[in-house]
């Protein structure tokens, strides 16, 4: 591979933020001419790795949030129209 692991794990940062924002980034090969495939592969498995640790961290938010009875607004006897 010719990418190492940090340009591997920047690469994957910028293509989360780069979702995250709807802003495109320059093409990895503009800077890194000799990528392989490997080094392709190697990048969108850490993309991956980053878009499901944000989703779990998310997921986890919501569930906790679910179970704060502060969270839960339950209707008030005087908003009922019987």
């Amino acid at each position: 591979m010719a990418l190492n692991t940090a340009t591997i794990k920047e690469w994957a940062e910028r293509l989360d933020e780069s979702e995250q924002s709807h802003k495109q980034v320059e093409h990895i090969s503009v800077g890194h001419p000799d990528i392989t495939i490997d080094d392709a592969y190697a990048v969108q498995r850490a993309w991956v790795a980053i878009s499901q640790r944000v989703a779990r961290l998310a997921s986890a938010r919501e569930s906790s949030a679910s179970c704060d009875p502060r969270s839960s607004a339950a209707p008030s006897s005087s908003s009922a129209s019987w």
